[in-house]
């Protein structure tokens, strides 16, 4: 799962923050994805769905003077290789959540 943190729309100079769906599945327009990978853990033992834990999966791990740097977390992507979703708001734990309860509110994505 990735979260959009902007659009690159080819021949613009400048970075948007919004992009219309149909757009994004246009080979001629070359949009490129700016986001960064989030982790997911599943929201309960029953699997019913996915929660964001507040984490990131960094790209690169091996980082020669222990710095988090910017190109660890983002990258960018072709956006006719990406399939929007849209997560839920959930603002306590269901039942048997792996959750803290400091880590809500958080995104919630069906399984």
């Amino acid at each position: 799962m990735l979260e959009v943190i902007e659009f690159w729309f080819k021949g613009e100079k400048v970075l948007k923050t919004t992009a219309i769906t149909d757009d994004l599945k246009d080979t001629d327009k070359q949009i490129k994805i700016v986001g960064q990978i989030i982790c997911l853990s599943m929201s309960s033992p029953k699997k019913e769905s996915w929660d964001w834990n507040k984490h990131y999966t960094s790209l690169e791990i091996h980082s020669h003077d222990k710095r988090l740097m910017h190109c660890q977390y983002v990258l960018e992507l072709a956006s006719v290789l990406a399939y929007p979703l849209a997560p839920s708001l959930v603002t306590r734990p269901l039942s048997g959540s792996k959750l803290n309860q400091s880590d809500y509110p958080t995104w919630k994505i069906p399984s």
